[in-house]
């Protein structure tokens, strides 16, 4: 049988083939029916809808007007089999690959890219976004709120290709994508795309911006999305519509007092964290007015006091199976609130007073378990604290045990992890600047019973010595010389008791005035103190002066007390300045009557208080504690002078 050779492809075709199976060159130029024009069809071909084509033109157009019912034709083959009728075995070909493709839309646009025609190759889809871009305005943190996005295709045929989130992904997210970011595109005219906004953990009061970008077989093209994103105010009374973290810190620096419960509850850091901010308060808030100084210490509103200690290491001992204690103070100079969290680093040594805080100064307690330690004469463990805006310190703690003969410590617990308690210091800590161990840490002065003898007895003598000057000078000499014809501060008249009065040599009458006298003299003293603790802890003048008077109130009660307790006390030295008259026979002048006096009853004092400090050192923990709150404010002058030692002597460290 004779063949042609097409004269593009060089291909051979049947002999009475009229167009190029391969290509779709005419072959037969008489044979082709209405081949005067390449577009024309030779036959006219009919949409189930009714419309006709006349060329290729007609066709394409009428497959993208009638797109579902020209997608179905192909599927069954109608337009395969017209093709072959018409003799167009190479578009059959494009017909049956394009009906390989699984995707309906798709086999239907290749099949058309595919046909012949002038206006064929020029016709094609053209990508539009509505809008190009997206302005959504302001949104309160924590809510959420949908956008549309309209894809359009402008042109002719499929469009398709895909919509993805290519910044912005952690809030700007593409409705109907599980797991992916990219959205498939596939229309003919439009397509919506739902975007679901969530800014969730972002900080709010800043502006965020976001992109999407579309890539088609109609073009590319990027839509720009912005978003304000506005903070939840503060919902909870006084400072109940703050919008940002200044405006809270401004209120709470205005009313101080109502904020520490905010701040202690966690409900400043709970909205701190509602609005995507951190929190700057790290750990276990302070208490009180502290709460609020540490508040605002960390958020840089406040510049942190400069801290000391009053011990860089201790040195203490014990005898098994007994506690020992300790406790040091941490003080600044600045008129501000010392807060601080401690925390042992030794099974054995254990804090019970973790989260501490004062005004200028607060004093962490600690104790050291003999049970807890091992083997071995001296242990060794750190107490690690976290103070002020983060300003961390080490103190050294070097216990010596004495173990009687035989003894044998318990089994050692089994650890367990690590709690967060425990765990303040993250990071290794700071240099600290501290005066030498050899002048702060306390000395070895004797046993625990022989230091509460010293500091009864020292108490015991200054507190005579103080008293001389209001109780014997003022309120005995002047006052009640000035309304007697007694002998002012004769012998006689130091033997004679204050609550009772000379007439000739007996007395007979009780003498008020002298405990009036020594009230008036000393009573303002409960008035300052008052005034001062109430300044120190921040009080307004209202409270200071409310402070001042409940003091003052205090003070006229201790001063009465004291007064007749002295009376009494003073029985000792009268009795033997009395026997000592008695055995000399002789009348000294008040000169010599005088000091002699004021020896015996600082004498007489200092062996009442050593017997006072023996009896509560031998009543054990409970004792030294009352005698070391009675010897608290000995103890704090010496260290405001530099007498680390003695104070820690004092304080029965």
């Amino acid at each position: 049988m004779p063949h042609l050779i097409c004269p593009r492809c060089q291909r051979a075709n049947p002999g009475n083939a009229v167009y190029c199976w391969f290509d779709g060159v005419v072959l037969n130029q008489a044979a082709a029916p209405g081949a005067l024009s390449p577009s024309q069809l030779p036959l006219e071909f009919v949409f189930p809808s009714g419309r006709r084509c006349r060329t290729y033109d007609d066709l394409v157009e009428g497959c993208h007007a009638d797109w579902e019912d020209a997608r179905d034709l192909l599927h069954k083959g109608d337009f395969g089999r017209y093709l072959a009728r018409i003799g167009r075995m190479d578009l059959v070909r494009a017909a049956q690959e394009a009906q390989a493709q699984t995707d309906p839309d798709i086999a239907l646009q290749n099949f058309l890219s595919s046909l012949p025609g002038s206006q064929v190759q020029g016709l094609g889809p053209r990508l539009d976004l509505n809008p190009r871009r997206l302005m959504l305005g302001t949104m309160r943190v924590g809510g959420q709120r949908q956008a549309r996005v309209t894809v359009s295709n402008k042109g002719k045929g499929l469009l398709q290709g895909k919509i993805r989130v290519t910044e912005g992904e952690d809030w700007l997210k593409i409705e109907g994508v599980d797991g992916e970011r990219e959205l498939p595109l596939k229309t003919t005219r439009d397509q919506e795309v739902t975007l679901r906004i969530e800014p969730r953990g972002l900080p709010a009061g800043q502006t965020y911006s976001g992109k999407l970008t579309v890539v088609t077989n109609g073009g590319v093209a990027e839509a720009p999305v912005r978003l304000d994103l506005e903070a939840a105010p503060f919902a909870k009374p006084p400072f109940q519509g703050a919008a940002s973290a200044r405006e809270l810190a401004e209120r709470m620096r205005a009313n101080p007092k109502p904020a520490g419960p905010l701040l202690e509850s966690g409900e400043v850091a709970r909205w701190f964290a509602a609005n995507g901010w951190s929190y700057p308060v790290a750990g276990t808030p302070a208490r009180g007015v502290a709460a609020v100084q540490q508040f605002f210490e960390c958020m840089g509103l406040s510049k942190p006091p400069m801290l000391e200690l009053s011990h860089s290491e201790f040195r203490l001992q014990c005898d098994a199976p007994e506690t020992v204690r300790g406790q040091l103070t941490l003080r600044t100079p600045a008129r501000k609130w010392v807060y601080a969290q401690a925390a042992g680093d030794q099974p054995w040594l254990r804090v019970t007073t973790p989260n501490v805080s004062g005004p200028q100064q607060t004093a962490i307690s600690f104790e050291a378990d003999s049970t807890l330690m091992g083997d071995g004469g001296v242990q060794e463990g750190l107490l690690q604290i976290s103070a002020n805006a983060g300003q961390r310190f080490l103190v050294r703690v070097r216990v010596e045990v004495r173990r009687p003969r035989g003894y044998r410590p318990p089994p050692q617990p089994v650890p367990v992890a690590p709690s967060k308690r425990a765990s303040i210091l993250k990071s290794p800590p700071a240099p600290i600047r501290l005066e030498p161990v050899a002048n702060l840490a306390p000395r070895r002065y004797g046993g625990r019973l022989v230091r509460a003898v010293v500091v009864g007895a020292v108490l015991a003598l200054l507190l005579r010595v103080v008293l001389f000057l209001p109780a014997d000078l003022y309120a005995r000499i002047m006052a009640h010389g000035s309304r007697h014809h007694a002998p002012t501060a004769g012998w006689n008249f130091w033997q004679i008791g204050p609550m009772t009065e000379a007439m000739g040599d007996k007395p007979a009458v009780l003498d008020p005035g002298f405990l009036r006298q020594f009230v008036m003299a000393t009573w303002w003293l409960g008035g300052v103190t008052g005034l001062i603790l109430v300044w120190r802890h921040g009080g307004r003048w209202t409270d200071v002066a409310c402070g001042a008077a409940a003091g003052a109130a205090a003070g006229v009660a201790g001063a009465a007390t004291l007064g007749c307790g002295m009376v009494f006390i003073d029985g000792l030295p009268r009795l033997l300045l009395a026997m000592m008259g008695a055995a000399s026979g002789s009348t000294p002048s008040p000169w010599m009557a005088t000091p002699l006096w004021f020896i015996l009853a600082v004498g007489c004092w200092t062996l009442l208080g050593a017997g006072a400090g023996f009896l509560l050192g031998a009543f054990g923990t409970r004792g030294t504690r009352v005698l070391a709150a009675a010897a608290a404010p000995l103890a704090w002058l010496m260290r405001m002078g530099g007498g680390n030692g003695m104070a820690s002597f004092l304080s029965l460290q």
